[in-house]
């Protein structure tokens, strides 16, 4: 009878409620009402196979709904005659060399922990529209019940709904507002489906507002923001000081649904914000002018005269100054461009957009070295030094591979020198595989 019911379901193309279909069959009316039945029609409806055969005798005659399932007839479009009438009926799923008949499967790809938040946080914001929405409609039809029946200004609930619909850009249903005002839940939120969680309304949203205030601080001080595992065990040593107990990770995940509209998943880049709010034109031209000062004073450039022709620029450098200017900045050498986050990926932190500061995560623990690259002023490039980890104790049990180094490109350029040479790459060793003072003095 299951699969039946569930033939009938997806020959109809879901026209044919679960139900329905489930009555049609000769399901009892107490059968009708268990979920667990509702559920092993709906999944064996989604797994068989549609086919096109004609179909019994009884299952014609036992109801018009099934004979509404029927194809119509088709013409020939050769002979100009029309093909007997054929059923549509859901057999057994079977392995079938026909493509063309069964259903195509689509693969589920797992998504992102930012494409999950995402979601998340469209739903949360379609709950707070529908809220406002609904609270927004019940008043409204209120206000307009009072009006007399004469009155030009009264309107149909449906005209009040669909605007406060158009309004907020919910989906609310007329029905359920008319409800609500005959009940007396004027203004009131809508009740949720599902049934009753074990901590009330009025404890959850001050739960909500607790987690909620409490990842801002904490991202507001610049401290490393929680992720899930750690916000379970907040939630949980919370709410069961109040008796409960909870041991799992559902309650910290139900509170992130309900408030990813006001964060972000993801990894804060911190560096970055404060490098932008630095960049203001105050310390711009700070920055400037003191490096000017410092070019003269060391004897590098002087201040460009008149005469001196058109130079572009606020200073003339003196012969072979250029070349004396350098600028050098390391980076993590990585070989499988995994960009410093070694040991897999890293745990995803939640972070609002809205709030300054906020620390980066902490990379897990890997070994990696240091390169070291840049140019002087004159635009000739310098020889690339590579920065190495050793845990040696002295310069003669330092030992590493140096064949990587003989394949390695030299560089043309002056870099200090009287002319232009062929320099080699360099490398070093310490105990960090990171520069400095004593590696930059080399």
């Amino acid at each position: 009878m299951v699969q039946q019911a569930a033939g009938i379901v997806s020959a109809s193309e879901k026209k044919v409620g679960i139900t329905k279909a489930m009555e049609l069959v000769g399901f009892s009316v107490e059968e009708r009402r268990k979920m667990t039945m509702h559920q092993q029609v709906r999944r064996l409806a989604m797994k068989v196979s549609v086919v096109v055969a004609p179909l019994p005798a009884a299952a014609v005659n036992a109801s018009d709904d099934v004979s509404s399932l029927t194809s119509t007839s088709e013409s020939n479009q050769d002979s100009g005659t029309s093909t007997p009438s054929v059923r549509r009926c859901l057999l057994p799923s079977t392995p079938s060399t026909d493509t063309s008949s069964s259903k195509k499967t689509v693969k589920k790809s797992r998504r992102t922990l930012k494409e999950v938040q995402r979601e998340a946080s469209a739903n949360a914001e379609s709950k707070l529209r529908h809220k406002v929405a609904m609270k927004s409609a019940t008043r409204l039809i209120e206000a307009n019940n009072e009006l007399p029946k004469n009155d030009r200004n009264k309107k149909s609930i449906n005209h009040i709904v669909r605007q406060a619909n158009e309004t907020f850009d919910s989906n609310v249903s007329a029905k359920t507002a008319a409800r609500y005002v005959q009940e007396g839940m004027i203004g009131m939120s809508p009740l949720k489906r599902g049934p009753v969680g074990d901590l009330p309304k009025l404890i959850y949203d001050a739960l909500k507002v607790a987690c909620t205030t409490y990842l801002k601080l904490q991202q507001a001080e610049s401290k490393k923001q929680s992720n899930t595992k750690q916000m379970s065990k907040l939630v949980n040593a919370c709410v069961n000081e109040a008796g409960f107990n909870k041991t799992r990770d559902d309650l910290a995940r139900k509170l992130q649904k309900d408030t990813a509209n006001q964060f972000e998943v993801g990894k804060a880049n911190v560096v970055e914000q404060r490098r932008v709010m630095w960049t203001t034109a105050c310390n711009l031209d700070m920055w400037f002018s003191t490096w000017k000062d410092a070019l003269i004073d060391l004897g590098f450039a002087r201040e460009k005269e008149p005469s001196d022709g058109d130079i572009e620029g606020e200073l003339l450098f003196f012969p072979g100054q250029l070349e004396r200017i350098g600028n050098v900045d390391e980076t993590n050498g990585s070989i499988d461009d995994a960009t410093g986050q070694r040991g897999g990926r890293p745990p995803m932190t939640f972070f609002a957009p809205e709030v300054s500061g906020g620390a980066t995560s902490v990379n897990k623990s890997g070994c990696s070295s240091t390169i070291i690259c840049g140019s002087n002023a004159a635009g000739e490039p310098f020889p690339p030094h590579f920065q190495l980890k050793s845990m040696a104790q002295t310069d003669e049990g330092q030992r590493m591979l140096v064949d990587w180094f003989i394949n390695s490109k030299n560089v043309i350029a002056k870099f200090g020198h009287h002319s232009q040479r062929s320099l080699p790459c360099t490398f070093g060793m310490n105990e960090k595989a990171d520069m400095n003072s004593v590696e930059l003095e080399k």
